[in-house]
């Protein structure tokens, strides 16, 4: 596959943003502005760069204000949205939006980091391994502020870390998952 234009896209948009709310005081902070563009349109052009065309946005906290920016379509995305009345967390908002899904493998993204990586070669790798599900991981050069996720040879998880006083290299989450 040279494109993901077949793949449903799934960007999980519906955190409160407590940690952001001194910036972002009265929007979701997907809609948190970088050099004058909402940090959800960065994530919309790396999707359509991988050649992605279908995209479900999971919204819970100010979810309406989200779809009043962006309406159906961005570019060439169709848009779509699934509404969490109550916080659901992760699980519960796939769950939620399951009915929405277009294509049986699906790329999920966390609407509130960006990893630059390209989209096609990950699908490729999920598929060369048959695997019902990948985490795209990052390697940085200390975890002691993210935790860590610890791999064996092939690259299984073997287990997650909780953020520690550890110091030293390893992979993170990169909050990117391709599942089947």
């Amino acid at each position: 596959m040279n494109n993901l234009s077949n793949i449903t896209a799934v960007i999980l948009a519906g955190g409160l943003g407590t940690r952001l709310r001194s910036v972002v005081t009265d929007h979701p902070k997907v809609l948190a502005e970088i050099h004058g563009k909402y940090f959800l349109t960065f994530l919309l052009d790396y999707l359509i760069n991988a050649g992605i065309r279908y995209v479900i946005l999971c919204t819970g906290y100010l979810g309406e204000q989200i779809q009043a920016v962006y309406g159906d379509t961005y570019g060439p995305l169709r848009l779509v949205y699934s509404q969490e009345s109550s916080p659901l967390g992760t699980a519960g908002a796939l769950r939620l939006a399951e009915p929405l899904f277009r294509s049986d493998t699906v790329l999920v993204m966390n609407g509130d980091s960006i990893c630059q990586t390209d989209f096609v070669a990950f699908e490729e790798w999920h598929r060369e391994r048959n695997a019902d599900a990948s985490l795209l991981l990052i390697k940085v050069p200390d975890v002691r502020r993210f935790g860590q996720v610890l791999v064996d040879k092939e690259g299984r998880v073997l287990r997650f870390e909780e953020k520690n006083d550890k110091a030293g290299s390893g992979w993170i989450n990169s909050g990117v998952y391709i599942i089947d």
